[in-house]
């Protein structure tokens, strides 16, 4: 099952070959008042093999699923989601189904950071960040206490060997207190969909009393059982797909919105990887890894890297507010009220 190849395998290092480029659509967006051209996958259509798009390769896999390897399965899973996942760069992963050049294109178009169309900011939504996100803002100060006094008080988790820890060690402890000081006290939800996940943040909407999942985690005890991280990140992956699908659904949800993402954490013992699950196009989205949130072993080696772990904090947390300003009232009349104006200016 090897992907559809060029005459000319040097195509890629310069154009999109036909496997891609036939099922693009150009598209224009603006960024920082610059116009830039870039093209999108439409609708899944991507070519691996035998004309097969994303989909029809989970659709073949899934009619032999119960005999399917751990590996096999999780690839099926993805594919019938028409999710992408650079997360897994192994080539038990998504990069089995294209040429080593399609792989490095792909995750080249679709990079961390490089895809987002999130709209402007409210007013209301402004005062929201900037009351949340500052780098000396009291919950940061209060996350770094709790933290060390982790270090210094329940040193086990650090120095014990992982055999002798579950991942609960971790989740009574270290990671519940870290990610509630974070995000303060927000009520729970009552329906969940999708996958079960370990746990789940929500933002609560103020003007609509209504709750949006902002964030899925998934625990483990240490990173050295790779089929089970494996597992774990399609979990959220497919939980995450659950939710987008539900928001851009809903009748307030902006039309002329060309994206919507959502955060993920997965939690092996001390360490942390924030992904993003991206909605790109029609039926296809692409799952990347964004920041890196995990603790050292020791306390001084935490110190010495204490700027750039409290800066992937906040840039986390600042992400999982722009993410759900769709959510805000304001935010949307905001956004009519442009629109509005920009058609009147167009008609006269």
């Amino acid at each position: 099952m090897s992907p559809q190849r060029t005459k000319n395998s040097n195509d890629l290092q310069k154009t999109p070959s036909t496997w891609f480029k036939s099922f693009c659509k150009p598209r224009t967006v603006s960024n920082d008042n610059k116009k830039a051209s870039f093209c999108v996958i439409e609708a899944a259509a991507i070519i691996e093999f035998n004309s097969r798009s994303l989909s029809s390769n989970g659709n073949y896999l899934f009619q032999n699923f119960e005999n399917l390897s751990g590996d096999k399965k999780v690839l099926c899973a993805y594919s019938l989601c028409g999710i992408l996942d650079f997360t897994n760069d192994l080539p038990i992963g998504q990069r089995s189904l294209f040429t080593p050049s399609q792989w490095s294109y792909l995750k080249n178009e679709f990079k961390s950071g490089k895809v987002k169309h999130l709209p402007k900011l409210s007013k209301s939504m402004e005062k929201i960040i900037s009351e949340k996100s500052s780098p000396c803002d009291e919950w940061i100060t209060k996350i770094l206490y709790h933290v060390l006094n982790v270090y210094i008080e329940r040193a086990s988790i650090f120095t014990s060997p992982p055999a002798t820890l579950t991942e609960y060690d971790y989740m009574a402890k270290l990671w519940p207190e870290l990610f509630e000081l974070m995000f303060a006290n927000n009520n729970n939800a009552k329906n969940t969909i999708g996958c079960k996940v370990d746990g789940r943040i929500l933002c609560k909407i103020d003007t609509t009393n209504e709750m949006f999942d902002i964030c899925q985690i998934e625990t483990a005890k240490s990173a050295n059982n790779i089929l089970k991280n494996i597992t774990d990140r399609t979990k959220l992956a497919i939980e995450s797909k659950c939710i987008i699908d539900d928001t851009v659904s809903r009748p307030n949800f902006p039309l002329t919105r060309h994206s919507y993402e959502i955060q993920n954490v997965q939690l092996c013992g001390v360490q942390g990887q924030v992904s993003t699950l991206k909605l790109i196009d029609k039926g296809l989205y692409v799952h990347v890894n964004d920041f890196n949130i995990s603790l050292e072993t020791g306390v001084i080696s935490f110190a010495n890297n204490l700027s750039v772990w409290v800066r992937n904090l906040i840039m986390f947390k600042n992400t999982c507010y722009l993410n759900n300003n769709h959510c805000d009232k304001k935010t949307l009349e905001d956004q009519g009220n442009r629109e509005s104006e920009e058609k009147e200016e167009r008609d006269k």
